[in-house]
């Protein structure tokens, strides 16, 4: 009698510990598939701002080029002794002549002569 009721409690005691265990492990599948699904989240956020990193890297270099062209143009005209592009401010070009600015200095001609 006292070897069954020893029998008993040592598989109570197994069934209890596989209990916890499975517990447990069930408990750390959980975990890993949490952390796995945030990580993956996180990377596909990352490639995400990757990816637009390298689109504004283009646009920015495309900027650049322009400006170098540009740049080069403008220096090619003053080379070859063309006049340099006249600016306009927004208000001159509304047709508000004179609003306020003074009218730049032009070159005065040389006298006929007499």
């Amino acid at each position: 009698m006292r070897r069954r009721v020893a029998e008993e409690e040592a598989r109570r005691i197994i069934e209890d510990a596989k209990a916890d265990a499975d517990a447990y492990l069930a408990e750390r599948i959980r975990r890993i598939s949490e952390l796995s699904d945030t990580t993956v989240e996180r990377a596909e956020t990352i490639v995400s701002r990757l990816d637009r990193a390298q689109e504004v890297r283009q646009q920015l270099q495309a900027l650049a080029d322009a400006l170098g062209e540009s740049a080069e143009k403008l220096a090619s005209e003053v080379r070859v002794g063309s006049p340099p592009p006249t600016v306009r401010s927004p208000r001159s070009a509304s047709g508000e002549a004179g609003a306020g600015a003074p009218e730049p200095e032009r070159p005065s001609e040389p006298a006929p002569p007499a």
